[in-house]
């Protein structure tokens, strides 16, 4: 599982970057009397300075890619140490690439149209580039909350000028960085929580995570260590799973209702059967799971 993981998302990385890679690094023209989303006369595109700017940008860009794409590769191998770690770091690494893009891409219009401001090359306000010198708009003057992109007519820009606005861009970013990074956690937090195994007074306690099963040793129909866990197809109900451990309540099409604590890939298996359900549940460590069938039985 880890090595399907693993492909899935270095494919989408791959996927992701070269897109990116191709869009951001087309050479910049003059389009609509713009260089780099801001107004110049057309006889000043071809200005050495306007020109040092354009391949500054290009060059930081094929950097960053690169830099990015290695990233990206790199972290794709760390869902082989920890589910829950490696969702995290993907996470962090993708706001990162895409926060970098916007800033290499705005500092590039930052440059030219500090450029235009010195040159006097036309008045920024008339022409709106004073609004959208920071690569979003900006007018506090402005009461509309969406504006049409000056660079295509078919998308739309928040004036952040307006506080809803960016209250809802706040809330935006931090529901996409923290969603994931939470679930990565959460997925950490299942693939390192141990199995508590108690038995006080004829009562049973075993718990891992947020499961738990408690029954009393009179419940037991039968006890055993299997070294597979049968040949059945079985259904998470209510649990979670990574590829490292299987925790929580199951339903197999022949086994019935049933618990699992489960280190996969770890034998001997401690199945207990107090009738209502089935419980199947490992450790790491082998004798662990020996001293848990000797209390058993």
């Amino acid at each position: 599982m880890e090595i399907g993981m693993m492909i899935v998302f270095l494919t989408l990385d791959l996927f992701l970057v070269g897109i990116c890679w191709a869009i951001t690094n087309r050479r910049d023209t003059y389009e609509k009397g713009m260089l780099l989303g801001v107004h110049i006369p057309p006889d000043e595109a071809i200005h050495p300075e306007a020109e040092r700017i354009c391949s500054e940008k290009q060059r930081a860009n094929r950097r960053f890619q690169a830099i990015s794409l290695a990233a990206g590769v790199i972290v794709s191998f760390l869902n082989f140490v920890s589910v829950g770690l490696f969702i995290g770091i993907w996470v962090l690494w993708l706001t990162i690439y895409l926060l970098g893009i916007f800033y290499i891409m705005s500092r590039a219009r930052k440059k030219m149209y500090q450029l235009k401001k010195n040159m006097g090359w036309g008045d920024d306000k008339a022409d709106g580039d004073e609004y959208w010198r920071h690569g979003w708009y900006s007018n506090p003057e402005d009461k509309r909350l969406l504006v049409e992109d000056r660079t295509n007519s078919t998308s739309y820009s928040f004036n952040m000028a307006r506080p809803l606005n960016r209250f809802l861009m706040a809330l935006l970013v931090l529901i996409l960085v923290l969603m994931p990074i939470g679930i990565g956690v959460l997925l950490f937090q299942v693939d390192h929580a141990p199995v508590s195994f108690q038995v006080e007074e004829q009562e049973v306690r075993i718990a891992s995570f947020w499961y738990e099963c408690e029954f009393s040793l009179d419940q037991v129909r039968e006890a055993e260590l299997i070294y597979e866990m049968p040949d059945d197809s079985f259904r998470r109900t209510n649990g979670a799973s990574t590829p490292k451990r299987e925790l929580g309540y199951y339903r197999g099409e022949e086994t019935g209702d049933c618990m699992m604590f489960l280190y996969d890939d770890y034998t001997p298996i401690l199945y207990v059967d107090i009738g209502e359900i089935r419980i199947f549940l490992n450790s790491q460590d082998a004798r662990e799971v020996e001293s848990w069938y000797d209390q058993i039985v």
